[in-house]
């Protein structure tokens, strides 16, 4: 395809050759004319002669005509493909249209841009106008309608590529005329400017947010020149100040601050000078109606449009923290107060075992305080080992907390102190975690123990001697008491017929009384076994020491009648089987005694299990018992019925206490009151201690 530049080179190469072709017709009728003349007279052969000499001027200035026209046509054809090669690797995408609106010229970049070839272009020169977007073809119409006036100015809109993209273009376009002024169609270049508008929407939309955390940001920001005036300011700083936007375009930073913090602010204009910044710098403003806040502020030095220098201020009003330090200063001094009146030794580390508080009670276990003064914090507290003055256990406990994250309880430990004694001490160790779970440190709690456990086991001792004691006194007694029983009932043999009513009746009373000391001894002897004479505990059946008591209280069960109910999960447990046997003998023996003559006693025996511990209640309809006399059922011969009515020493429910509690368990009584039946219920657990421990 070449560039229709202008018809007129074609037309004039016509031209010229007619211009030759008439020369050489009048050059041969004047050569003709100017023989036929020359035979007749002069006078008209110089007329032939002049004629075949303008003829002749008429060729040469034709034919220099011509040979200029070539060198235009040749010149303008090279200037064609010079353009031409320009325009086909320019990256805009150039055209040229007719004023016919046929497609003279487009150039490759318009594939790149538009998906279309230039041969689908100049096959369909409507398809320009339906690529462009169809919201912008409205402006496009406008547009060509300018340059058809001479108007220049480019134009952006928006086409849809084959591939159904849209980009935006940026139009370039001339009109381009004749030398008669008539329209000959435009010329046309289009960039590709979509990565612009791309750049544009993200700076616009980045610009609104910008604006809007301005506007909307819960902290105040500020900007002023270097004499504190202010320049701008956002809702928030408004608000921390209590001025309106027109009182504090009025006033100046200085102001705003009251004179005490003078010093401060030129040691903060000094810092800004230096650096380019200040802050965190803590103050406060005074507000419009005279009330102090208290502020947090952060500054830059920036260089403005004008050229000159201004401060942008963040401003946090820290009210709340102030308060909230407040707050906490309090329950720091009061949690202080409570660390040191606590008769134990609180430690608080770090993941390395570094100490970051403690109370006064280490001075007075440790006997130095050294490592429980503020100057100390954050000393390993890995000196104990290495001082020697702790067994490893101690620090055991800690590592155990920190690096595994194992709560260790109450383990009993013996130290030396600095001061050279020997203490016991109950030591614990809880991992600290903050609120994501993960181990910070430890606190480590130590009790001094030393008098305690002397104590306690002075007290084993003086048990142990007790119960030895009650042993033997108990069966020691006994002999003396059978002989006194016996002389007694060889006296009443021998003086039967002698004996009047009232001496018979007290010799029956002596014989009474001795036989109940006699069962007051056994219940005793009974009490001193529990522990002691008794079988060793091991793992057996619950259900097998109930059903051993019920055989031995099988004859009372049948002979008052009673209904005996027997429900719930009886587990395996730890414990002695003839101190268990005894136990259920007692409990459900006292729930067939006691019951009202003419009512058949109605007993429930139930058992539960939990995870570690098991509970058994014995309930029954019989006499009741008052709520007020409760507490002392468990006493040693406590009695709250008399004997006439009931037999008994009194001791049954006493050696129950005893039997649960050596097992590490506990029991208790209920009942409405008198009349309206009783239930016993004790608890022990199911696991020996040790085997606690490990689990």
């Amino acid at each position: 395809m070449s560039l229709k530049m202008s018809p007129a080179p074609a037309s004039s190469k016509r031209l010229v050759l007619g211009v030759l072709l008439a020369d050489l017709l009048a050059f041969a009728l004047a050569a003709m004319l100017t023989y036929q003349s020359y035979q007749q007279s002069r006078a008209q052969a110089g007329l032939g002669a002049l004629l075949m000499l303008m003829a002749l001027v008429s060729m040469g200035l034709a034919y220099r005509s011509w040979k200029r026209q070539q060198e235009a046509i040749e010149a303008l054809s090279k200037q064609e493909a010079k353009y031409r090669t320009v325009a086909d690797h320019m990256f805009d995408w150039e055209y040229w249209q007719g004023a016919d609106q046929e497609i003279i010229y487009m150039s490759p970049a318009c594939e790149r841009v538009t998906g279309y070839t230039p041969a689908e272009f100049i096959a369909d020169p409507d398809l320009l106008m339906r690529i462009v977007y169809s919201e912008d073809r409205p402006v496009m119409t406008r547009h060509f309608h300018d340059i058809a006036r001479g108007v220049r100015e480019p134009v952006d809109f928006r086409i849809v590529r084959r591939d159904g993209e849209i980009r935006w273009i940026t139009h370039y376009c001339q009109a381009i005329t004749g030398d008669d002024g008539q329209s000959m169609g435009h010329r046309a270049s289009n960039r590709d400017v979509t990565a612009a508008h791309q750049a544009q929407a993200a700076l616009r939309a980045s610009g609104e947010k910008l604006c809007g955390l301005y506007e909307l940001a819960p902290l105040g920001i500020a900007l002023t020149d270097m004499q504190g005036h202010f320049v701008e300011f956002n809702r928030a700083f408004l608000t921390i100040c209590g001025y309106t936007e027109q009182e504090l375009g009025t006033l100046d930073y200085w102001t705003l601050t009251p004179e005490k913090y003078a010093a401060d602010e030129v040691r903060q204009l000094e810092s800004l000078a230096r650096t380019g910044r200040y802050g965190p710098y803590e103050k406060e403003y005074r507000r419009k109606d005279g009330s102090l806040v208290p502020l947090c502020l952060n500054g830059v030095l920036i260089k403005g449009a004008d050229g000159k220098d201004y401060i942008w201020s963040i401003v946090e009003d820290i009210t709340d923290r102030k308060r909230s330090e407040a707050v906490l200063r309090q329950k720091e001094a009061l949690l202080r107060t409570v660390l040191d009146s606590l008769p134990v030794g609180v430690w608080v580390t770090d993941t390395k075992g570094a100490i970051q508080t403690a109370n006064e009670a280490g001075r007075r276990i440790w006997g130095d305080a050294r490592y429980i003064e503020p100057e100390h914090y954050g000393e390993y507290i890995g000196w104990w080992h290495d001082t020697g003055k702790l067994i490893e256990a101690q620090e055991w406990a800690a590592a155990r907390a920190i690096k595994n994250g194992e709560t260790s309880l109450d383990e009993v430990v013996d130290i030396q102190c600095f001061d050279g004694t020997r203490k016991t001490i109950l030591n614990s160790a809880i991992p600290l975690r903050d609120d994501h779970g993960e181990i910070m440190g430890a606190i480590i709690v130590n009790q001094d123990i030393t008098k305690r456990t002397a104590a306690e086991a002075a007290l084993l001792q003086s048990n142990v001697d007790l119960e030895q004691f009650a042993y033997s006194v108990s069966h020691d007694m006994r002999q003396p008491l059978r002989t006194v029983v016996g002389h007694l009932q060889l006296l009443e043999r021998g003086l039967s017929g002698k004996l009047d009513d009232e001496d018979r009746e007290n010799l029956n009373f002596a014989l009474d009384g001795a036989r109940r000391m006699d069962e007051m001894i056994v219940s005793l002897l009974d009490y001193s076994r529990v522990g002691r004479k008794t079988e060793s505990k091991r793992w057996m059946s619950s259900k097998e020491a109930l059903d051993e008591a019920l055989g031995f209280l099988a004859p009372a069960i049948e002979e008052a009648g009673a209904e005996l109910n027997i429900g719930g999960q009886w587990p395996r447990i730890f414990a002695s089987r003839d101190e268990m046997t005894r136990l259920f003998q007692n409990l459900i023996g006292n729930a067939v005694k006691y019951h009202e003559a003419g009512h058949a006693p109605r007993i429930e025996v139930e058992s539960a299990v939990s995870a570690n511990s098991w509970r058994v209640s014995v309930r029954d309809n019989g006499i009741g018992i008052d709520p007020q006399q409760i507490d002392r059922l468990f006493y040693f011969f406590s009695r709250l019925q008399s004997r006439a009515r009931f037999e008994g020493t009194g001791m049954g429910l006493a050696l129950c206490r005893r039997i649960v509690e050596h097992h590490g368990g506990r029991i208790r009584a209920e009942s409405a009151g008198e009349g309206q039946g009783s239930t016993f219920i004790f608890e022990m657990p199911i696991k020996p201690p040790e085997e606690e421990a490990r689990s």
